[in-house]
């Protein structure tokens, strides 16, 4: 019973939430003492999709539309970190526990910096990072449930 549940429930949801346009960028935030994870997916088109997770589950979903001087910026800044030419991670000389592990996807690639902001990555890749997790924030702090920006609404 509860199987079936939790598969309707994927069905539903994956259905409720058809993006309009394919994914520009997704950065993954994780770790930290609580273990938490953050993702957020820029989606051609400018919806931003923010998912808060822990333990491996859901708890919160929310969207906002960027606007089309952001998108701009992102799109540069993803340019011209030469994704193409980046390794697959960076981490710092020194460990870092209970760190953060940030994962950008961007055409097909996808770099892992472990706390990038402390020199491990480079100066492009730890920009598209920054604006990104400013992004991240700002839905956080002002976006609104993902069902309004469904089609037709």
């Amino acid at each position: 019973m509860r199987a079936s549940f939790l598969l309707a429930l994927m069905v539903w949801l994956a259905a409720a939430w058809p993006p309009s346009t394919a994914a520009l960028a997704e950065l993954r935030v994780t770790g930290g003492t609580a273990g938490a994870e953050q993702r957020l997916v820029v989606f051609e088109d400018g919806l931003a999709r923010v998912e808060l997770s822990a333990r491996g589950a859901v708890h919160e979903t929310l969207c906002a539309r960027l606007e089309e001087g952001k998108l701009g910026e992102i799109r540069r800044a993803l340019e011209a970190a030469g994704f193409e030419y980046l390794q697959r991670e960076y981490v710092p000389a020194r460990p870092v526990y209970d760190g953060y592990a940030y994962s950008v996807a961007y055409r097909g690639a996808t770099v892992r910096a472990v706390d990038p902001l402390e020199d491990a990555a480079p100066p492009g890749l730890r920009a598209v990072i920054r604006l990104l997790q400013g992004v991240l924030q700002s839905v956080r702090a002002d976006g609104r449930g993902c069902g309004e920006f469904l089609p037709g609404r």
